[in-house]
């Protein structure tokens, strides 16, 4: 299945993924995407959103939805 991906913040910076669709197995996670990213050790700090909804490791991903993941911590 393809999982439009969007990066914002530093996160956008760091340019993770070159394409911004990124093929997955049936009955991944966000977390499976994490590690399909190469982010598996690093997403610590981080929040996912499925279809601009917020979501969990264990969140369920489908064919075609968009997943936005952001930085949630910041400097002052």
């Amino acid at each position: 299945m393809k999982i439009h991906v969007e990066f914002l913040g530093f996160l956008k910076l760091r340019r993770i993924a070159e394409d911004p669709v990124v093929e997955m197995p049936e009955g991944s996670t966000i977390k499976d995407l994490y590690a399909q990213l190469g982010m598996a050790d690093s997403h610590q700090g981080m929040q996912a959103f499925i279809n601009k909804d917020a979501a969990w490791e264990a969140s369920r991903l489908k064919d075609g939805d968009e997943v936005t993941i952001i930085s949630i911590v910041s400097g002052g």
